[in-house]
């Protein structure tokens, strides 16, 4: 009998009109907290009465609210639509951050310490369990609305051209920036490849031993070689470089926020490039050799090979990590770990921020391979040439909004022959090492 009253009553509480209308009740705590707005101001504080029935009161709205959505939505609104940002009104420039002025200025950049892995072939040599291998989530972003970042003109047809004006303590820190980037690659800091081979569709794949970037280049790096070059009065060089932020609301992505964000704000210094063009990628590797070779000359000491994208072999090769019949980079034949914790920056079935990152994440996120690199599936596909042919671009990896299939190492290429800026693409660079007699 009871049970029957009481959805009697829920039925009730569903169905009947309330005696009062929103807007009558919300007019009468409008009133009321105007009124202990005005008995505060007056009296200097507020007394425990009056904080008390505006306690009560909100309370009381927050509740009535939240129970008449429980009961008159039946479908909640979807994750992607909340977390998709308005659109703010079109800006006619997009801002560029200055470089964070270095204190020492012989400090030098350290590759984060790799994590004790450990693999251990299973009782069948075509499978590969992952040991004590640890996930580490995306770093967390916070966003300071108190820098004021460089202005950069966007490019407006039969328009002159607005380039940022770098002041003497900016283009200071920009050189400290360089040199910070410059002296681990003179040193030999960057991870060693070994030769090797691979089987690859049947056929034997062989790679010369070379050096690659632990993770992709980040958004303050290739920064740091767009101001230099402004630096160097190199303005037409500078056009070609600069990064495409339309992409962000472009080609069905619609990110507006970052489209003004991304690549301008320091809390993005450190999440991986994009929207670059292939040539812009290869005249940051020219750069990253010619200034490292100056210098090396300096000290005294023999140059550089070329820093350059890699090769589909060589890539491919590093991204296995000494693990030949992996589908993923870190071992294993699935894209999370035990606990179910994604090892990789995707678009998983579940929704875009079960991985743990809802667009891009910061390129030493995740854990990395054996040979000690970042990323190598997911967050940007990387720019690479098949058969060491320029002719033929591609990018690998997939990336932050690629499937589970589309991240393995052997995955689809959805991007070859795509030279043009890209939301999806990024790269990291190679230098071929030849030993010292």
């Amino acid at each position: 009998m009871d049970n029957i009253n009481l959805d009697q009553l829920f039925h009730q509480a569903r169905t009947e009109s309330p005696k009062v209308s929103f807007q009558e009740t919300k007019a009468q705590f409008t009133s009321s907290v105007n009124q202990l707005s005005s008995t505060s101001s007056a009296n200097g504080t507020s007394s425990l009465f009056t904080t008390k029935i505006g306690t009560i009161m909100i309370t009381t709205l927050i509740t009535a609210i939240g129970i008449g959505s429980f009961l008159l939505i039946p479908n909640p609104v979807q994750k992607e639509e909340a977390t998709t940002p308005n659109k703010p009104i079109e800006q006619t420039s997009i801002s560029i951050a200055p470089i964070p002025e270095i204190e020492e200025e012989e400090s030098v950049s350290k590759v984060p310490k790799k994590p004790n892995t450990t693999i251990v072939a299973s009782s069948s040599t075509e499978e590969i369990v992952e040991v004590n291998k640890p996930y580490l989530a995306p770093q967390k972003l916070i966003i300071n609305k108190d820098v004021k970042p460089v202005i950069i003109e966007k490019q407006v047809p039969n328009e002159t051209y607005h380039f940022p004006t770098l002041t003497d303590k900016e283009v200071k820190a920009n050189h400290k920036q360089k040199l910070k980037m410059i002296k681990p690659f003179a040193k030999n800091h960057n991870l060693f490849i070994p030769s090797g081979s691979f089987n690859y569709n049947g056929k034997t794949v062989s790679v010369q031993a070379f050096k690659m970037q632990a993770a992709e280049v980040s958004n303050l790096e290739y920064r740091t070689f767009l101001f230099d070059i402004l630096i160097q009065n190199r303005k037409e060089d500078f056009l070609i470089a600069k990064p495409d932020q339309s992409q962000w609301v472009k080609n069905g992505t619609d990110f507006p926020a970052m489209e003004t964000m991304y690549f301008s704000h320091p809390s993005y210094d450190n999440y991986p490039v994009n929207n670059i063009s292939r040539i812009g990628a290869e005249m940051y590797c020219k750069w990253l050799t010619e200034e490292t070779n100056k210098y090396l000359a300096e000290k005294g000491k023999p140059a550089i090979n070329d820093v350059r994208i890699p090769s589909y072999a060589e890539w491919t090769f590093a991204a296995m990590g000494a693990i030949n019949k992996s589908a993923y980079p870190w071992g294993g034949p699935d894209a999370h770990n035990a606990q179910g914790c994604y090892l990789a920056n995707f678009e998983p079935k579940e929704g875009k921020d079960a991985d743990g990152g809802f667009g891009p994440v910061a390129v030493y996120s995740y854990s990395p391979n054996n040979y000690g690199l970042y990323c190598m599936s997911g967050n940007m596909a990387e720019m690479v040439y098949y058969n060491n042919d320029v002719n033929q671009p591609g990018a690998r990896g997939g990336s932050w909004t690629s499937t589970v299939e589309e991240i393995k190492i052997n995955g689809e290429d959805k991007y070859k022959g795509v030279t043009t800026p890209n939301v999806n693409i990024g790269f990291r660079w190679v230098v071929t090492y030849v030993e010292k007699p």
